[in-house]
C-alpha cells in the first residue's frame, strides 16, 4: 500500500507551500490525527491544520486497508482481522491508534519486536525503548542471521500452495507413467514367450496388468483434477490483474480530487455487453476550501469543474467528462458541497470484470 509517514509529509509541505525537511520538522513538532466529529480542534492553527492534512492521508490509508482484508476475505477465505499492530516511525503520531480503533473496530497496539529480546550491553536501552516500534526489521533481520528461525510464515494462500506442491510432483507422475508402459510391454512380451510353458504365469501376469489399469485410471482422475486446478488458477490469475488495473484506475482519481474534496463512491458504469466504460464519481467538498480553489483560478471555474477538467488529463478518460450534480449538502449548507460526475474510459482502460 504505497501510503506511509512519506506521504503525510509530502502533504503538509503542500498544504503550507514549504519544502521537505521543513514539513517533517513539522510534522515532527505538531502533527497528530485530528479525531473528526464532535472532537474539538486544537488552539494552534498551524497544529490545527496538519491534524486535518494527516486524517485525511491515514483515511485513505485506512480505505487501503480495508480493501485490502475485503479481498483477502473474499477471494481467499480469510477471516477478520481480530487485532492490528502498529509499526514504523509515523505510527506514534498521537491518536493514530485511536483513529485505527475506531475505524477498524477491533483492538490495536504497537509491534514491540523486543518483548522476547534483550537488548544488549552496547546498546543504548533509553533509547531503544524510545524507537522500539521503527526496529521491528533490524531485530527480524537480527534474530534470523544469528539463530534457526523457529517460525516459517507463508503468505500464501493453502490452495495456491497445494497447487505449488502439485506441480513438484508432475515430473514423477510422468516419470510412473513411463515406467508403466514399459511394465506393460515387457509383461505382454514375456507372457508371449511363455505362454505354452507356463499356463499359470500367464495368469498370474493378467492380474497384474489388470493391477496396472487400475492405476493407470487412477492417474487419469488425477490428471482431470489437476486440469480443474489449472483452470481455476487461470481465473484468479485474471482477477489480480483486473484487481491491479482497478487500482490504477482509483489512483487517477485519487491524483485529480482537490484538497478540500474527499470520495463518497466510485461506481462502474456498465454497457449492454457487461464492459465497463466508465465510472461514476460521487464526493464532497468543504465549500470554503473548493471557494479557495476558483479564487485561485480566478473564478473561471468551480472547485468540481477543475476536478473534472483534470480527470480529463488523466490518460485513462476520455474528454467526456460531465458534472450530473452539484449543490449544497442540505444538512451543511453553505459548508459541505455534494457533487457527481460520470467520466467515460479510453478504449483500452475499458474492462469486463471477472465473474
Amino acid at each position: 500500500i504505497p501510503v506511509a509517514g512519506n506521504t503525510i509529509t509530502q502533504e503538509i509541505a503542500k498544504s503550507f507551500q514549504t519544502d521537505f525537511r521543513v514539513a517533517e520538522q513539522m510534522k515532527r513538532e505538531h502533527g497528530f490525527v485530528a479525531l473528526g466529529g464532535v472532537y474539538a480542534g486544537a488552539e494552534d492553527e498551524t497544529a490545527d491544520r496538519i491534524s486535518k492534512v494527516i486524517r485525511n492521508v491515514v483515511t485513505r490509508l485506512h480505505a487501503e486497508v480495508n480493501r485490502s482484508i475485503n479481498f483477502y476475505r473474499s477471494q481467499q477465505g480469510g477471516s477478520v482481522p481480530s487485532r492490528v499492530l502498529l509499526t514504523g516511525g509515523s505510527s506514534i503520531i498521537p491518536h493514530m491508534d485511536t483513529f485505527f480503533r475506531e475505524k477498524l473496530k477491533v483492538d490495536v497496539d504497537y509491534l514491540n519486536p523486543f518483548v522476547n529480546v534483550t537488548v544488549g550491553g552496547r546498546a543504548n536501552a533509553e533509547k531503544v525503548g524510545e524507537e522500539f516500534f521503527g526496529l521491528g526489521e533490524v531485530v527480524g533481520l537480527a534474530l534470523r542471521r544469528s539463530i534457526p528461525c523457529p517460525v516459517e510464515i507463508n503468505l500464501m494462500p493453502p490452495n495456491l500452495v497445494q497447487r505449488k506442491t502439485f506441480r513438484r510432483r508432475i515430473p514423477f507422475f510422468g516419470a510412473a507413467a513411463a515406467a508403466l508402459l514399459l511394465a506393460l510391454f515387457a509383461g505382454s512380451f514375456h507372457a508371449g514367450l511363455q505362454a505354452r510353458r507356463h499356463q499359470r504365469q500367464q495368469d498370474g501376469v493378467e492380474d497384474r496388468l489388470r493391477q496396472l489399469q487400475t492405476g493407470r485410471e487412477a492417474l487419469q482422475r488425477e490428471a482431470q483434477a489437476r486440469d480443474g486446478l489449472l483452470r481455476e488458477l487461470d481465473v484468479y490469475r485474471a482477477l489480480v490483474e483486473q484487481r491491479t488495473l482497478l487500482a490504477k484506475r482509483l489512483v487517477a482519481v485519487r491524483d485529480s480530487v482537490l484538497e478540500g474534496m474527499w470520495l463518497t463512491a466510485v461506481e462502474p458504469m456498465r454497457d449492454a455487453a457487461g464492459l465497463v466504460t466508465g465510472l461514476r464519481i460521487s464526493g464532497r467538498g468543504f465549500s470554503d476550501r473548493l471557494k479557495a480553489h476558483e479564487a485561485a483560478g480566478g473564478n473561471q471555474a468551480t472547485a468540481v469543474e477543475m476536478f473534472r477538467d483534470r480527470l480529463k488529463a488523466q490518460s485513462i478518460f476520455t474528454d467526456d467528462v460531465f458534472i450530473r450534480r452539484e449543490h449544497d449538502d442540505e444538512r451543511f449548507p453553505d459548508r459541505v458541497r455534494v457533487f457527481t460526475l460520470e467520466a467515460n474510459l479510453e478504449l483500452a482502460a475499458q474492462f469486463k470484470p471477472v465473474e
